[in-house]
């Protein structure tokens, strides 16, 4: 179900030392995302993990965070964003069309890969990755690593998207923030300038 907007959902790793490589565990952390408007009007709404993504008007911004509290084993951790019918194992985010995925291992991001594509750096203990929707024109996802805005990772994304952790090697452990605590990345200062390049 829904998650209260004010907290911050724990997850972990569920398979054991035993599973075979690639028969590992996503899970879709489905809460209440924090959703930016970047048209005229101020504030925000809490909206359901579900981001639709239309072909014009309803223009926002919708952003969590993930903080890596254990790389695991191997540091097999993706975040991203995916549809609700995604395979709940053995396929991690971006490996699928309708997903996109950003690897802590390579720091590669995946849509519809197993290969994937370079990106940005890898991640690990202690980072906090966050993933963001811009729903602009072009409709893009962009990820951060540690408040930095690693660049555009995919632009025409559609669909009803939710976000979504893949752990895939044992102790591996994340915490999700849907906003109930601070941002390391400052969203409000993305939205603004946003706004001013629409006036």
């Amino acid at each position: 179900g829904a998650l209260d907007a004010h907290s911050v959902q724990q997850l972990e790793y569920t398979g054991s030392f035993g599973d075979a490589p690639g028969n590992e565990t996503v899970g879709i952390a489905a809460g209440l995302l924090r959703t930016w408007p970047v048209g005229p009007s101020a504030g925000y709404a809490a909206a359901e993990g579900a981001v639709t993504l239309p072909a014009g008007g309803g223009v926002q911004l919708r952003y969590f965070e993930t903080e890596i509290a254990n790389q695991g084993a191997h540091g097999y951790i993706a975040v991203g964003w995916c549809r609700m019918t995604y395979p709940q194992r053995c396929r991690q985010p971006g490996w699928e069309p309708n997903s996109y995925g950003y690897h802590g291992a390579d720091g590669r991001k995946y849509t519809d890969s197993e290969r994937g594509e370079s990106y940005g750096p890898a991640f690990t203990t202690g980072d906090v990755v966050g993933c963001g929707v811009l729903c602009l024109s072009r409709r893009q996802v962009f990820f951060t690593k540690n408040g930095r805005h690693l660049g555009d990772a995919f632009v025409g994304v559609g669909g009803v998207l939710y976000p979504t952790v893949g752990l895939h090697s044992p102790n591996e452990r994340v915490a999700v923030n849907f906003g109930g605590s601070p941002f390391k990345f400052d969203c409000e200062a993305l939205v603004a300038t946003e706004r001013e390049a629409r006036v």
